[in-house]
């Protein structure tokens, strides 16, 4: 230690934690929740994906006491008055027509929303609790754990996820649960590289330096003064992780391996509405639609939340 450095007093038995840096700790999220909540466009997805969600996981109320139509009824009374499903919008009191069953779009829509988005936000969440976990002990460990983690990344990468889903859809019929856990298993590698970067690039800082000193054991120097400084790239991977997730579960209802009919989602619903895009383009306007205006929002939602958290952003 230098001899010109200042001395930091400190009476018995005090912490060695100035307040000002207690204070700065303990309002890096308030902080960070009051600067994404100072962008209207942030706001604006926020509440947009918010009234989307609610309004897709209350779709069992709402098709029983406002819609007046179960998920998977067909209207007869459409056959009686000479009406050929699928029917248009406003026709028959269907507000979005029907599908070529004659089942309420709207409803079928509701539903679609509420297992597309479980599958997003499950597999989301499998995906950045294993990918952070092995991209924070990788890059701040390095040695045989970071070679293990690298060999393990490397064979993810180089299994065609795409194949690898057809085939186990071959053995069983995927659920929500299992979808979402399979999709999340394997996107997690694309996380934890670039955790595992930003940690190698943290690991040697003077404030983790100085918390070895001080004696901070691996663990808490880890969640303490590691951890939030990656948030922000966690924030970004969850986002992609959840769009990634329903569009894989699109491609797989195209080609027939996705959520099993009659259970809706926005993919099967679309994949089974391709015939009817001349003469029925409601079918593939309403889940298209719903579809496109919730992946924008997460993705606003994410950047908002990278540049609130990012503590390089915030200090310009």
């Amino acid at each position: 230690m230098s001899q010109t450095s200042t001395p930091i007093t400190a009476t018995p038995g005090a912490p060695l934690v100035t307040p000002r840096r207690k204070s700065q700790s303990k309002g890096f999220f308030t902080n960070g929740i009051v600067q994404f909540f100072s962008s209207k466009l942030n706001v604006v997805a926020l509440v947009i994906f918010v009234i989307i969600t609610v309004i897709c996981y209350s779709s069992g109320w709402i098709s029983d006491n406002i819609i007046h139509q179960n998920r998977d009824d067909i209207d007869f009374n459409l056959l009686t008055q000479g009406l050929q499903p699928p029917v248009g919008p406003g026709v028959g009191g269907h507000m979005l027509g029907t599908d070529e069953l004659g089942r309420d779009l709207l409803v079928r829509v509701l539903y679609g929303g509420q297992v597309s988005l479980s599958v997003g936000l499950l597999a989301a969440l499998f995906s950045v609790l294993l990918g952070t976990t092995l991209g924070l002990v990788s890059g701040y460990f390095g040695g045989k754990i970071d070679d293990a983690v690298n060999a393990l990344v490397q064979i993810i990468f180089n299994v065609p996820s795409l194949f690898l889903l057809i085939i186990l859809s071959l053995f069983f019929s995927p659920d929500i649960l299992s979808l979402s856990i399979i999709i999340g298993v394997l996107s997690w590698p694309g996380g934890t590289r670039q955790i595992r970067g930003q940690v190698l690039s943290l690991r040697n800082r003077e404030y983790v330096d100085a918390a070895r000193v001080m004696g901070a054991s691996n663990f808490r120097i880890l969640f303490r003064h590691i951890l939030p400084n990656i948030i922000s790239t966690m924030l970004v991977v969850a986002g992609f992780d959840v769009v990634s997730a329903m569009l894989t579960e699109s491609g797989l209802s195209y080609l027939g391996f996705g959520i099993s009919i009659p259970i809706p989602s926005w993919g099967n619903m679309l994949s089974g509405s391709q015939l009817y895009i001349t003469g029925a383009p409601w079918m593939v306007y309403a889940p298209a639609l719903a579809f496109f205006i919730t992946v924008l929002c997460v993705y606003l939602i994410a950047d908002g939340l990278r540049d609130a958290f990012d503590p390089r952003l915030r200090e310009r």
